[in-house]
């Protein structure tokens, strides 16, 4: 045998020798939240391929397709918006009409909801019940969170965006209309509505 070819051999084995096989996620992933931001990656429309990362403030660099890494599935199209409550985060999943509940330190899924609308935002709005808008539909989901299930919706008259509660009522902004609504969560009515101009979405 040629000791070119023996050398290779010997390194060929060593190599393979010492390579990890793949790491169980529980080894490498570690989320302490409040320590960091999570990472909203949408991705391409009908693509199935959004994902959700973290970035330590320690670390240099971010950890990255956590959802897929930890569930072994792709988290789905188009992931909207997070909101965190409590240990639990609920990523909306717009294409994938669905929202997926995740444990927020472990990432591993906790919950599903699939709708019959396209999601946009969830919004707490009691300790118990929260409101999901909708995309191209005039209906505001009311959602029970334990478990996580559609108790009632709330006709608008136009679809919904963004979400904020102020001085325990809910503000409500519509996309396509040039109001934006004021719901008393007690009872899940409207309130009170305001003339803002047309195409109101998001609080800042």
């Amino acid at each position: 045998m040629k000791p070119s070819i023996l050398t290779l051999l010997v390194f060929t084995v060593v190599f393979f020798s010492c390579k990890k096989d793949n790491p169980d996620p529980s080894d490498t992933i570690h989320i302490s939240p409040g320590e960091g931001v999570f990472l909203l990656h949408e991705g391409g429309f009908n693509q199935l391929n959004a994902s959700l990362g973290f970035q330590d403030y320690s670390e240099e660099e971010p950890q990255l397709d956590l959802y897929r890494t930890v569930n072994g599935e792709p988290l789905g199209d188009v992931l909207q918006s997070m909101t965190i409550i409590g240990d639990d985060g609920y990523l909306v999943m717009n294409n994938s009409r669905s929202i997926e509940v995740i444990d927020l330190e472990t990432i591993s899924r906790k919950d599903r909801l699939s709708l019959s609308h396209a999601p946009r935002f969830l919004q707490p709005v009691s300790a118990d019940q929260a409101y999901i808008s909708t995309l191209f539909s005039p209906w505001l989901l009311i959602a029970n969170l334990h478990p996580l299930a559609i108790a009632d919706s709330l006709y608008l008259g136009s679809w919904s965006e963004e979400m904020i509660l102020v001085q325990n009522q809910i503000w409500v902004a519509a996309s396509n209309h040039d109001q934006i609504y004021r719901i008393d969560p007690a009872n899940h009515q409207v309130s009170d509505s305001i003339t803002v101009g047309f195409g109101a979405s998001h609080w800042r």
